[in-house]
């Protein structure tokens, strides 16, 4: 009898909340990731929810910001960037 196969490290969530500041430009830092969500949200706390890849951003009863993380570049900018190729 074999013995049961178990993961090595640590688990990787796959869902969950936490609380992050905003900064004073409008940023909120997450899972490596520089997410923009405006200036006028700046100094406040936001509370973050995320399952895999996808995040909503919320503050007090406000969701600001609902996003799948492109984790091809760091900051995710609030509007599409437009192709320069025609």
């Amino acid at each position: 009898a074999a013995t049961k196969a178990t993961p090595s490290g640590p688990v990787q969530q796959h869902a969950g909340v936490t609380q992050r500041p905003v900064t004073s430009t409008g940023v909120v830092a997450f899972s490596g990731c520089s997410i923009i969500i405006g200036r006028c949200w700046a100094a406040q706390t936001a509370t973050v929810y995320w399952q895999g890849d996808r995040v909503s951003i919320m503050i007090g009863d406000t969701v600001v910001r609902t996003l799948t993380l492109d984790r091809s570049v760091r900051y995710q900018r609030l509007t599409p960037k437009l192709s320069t190729t025609s």
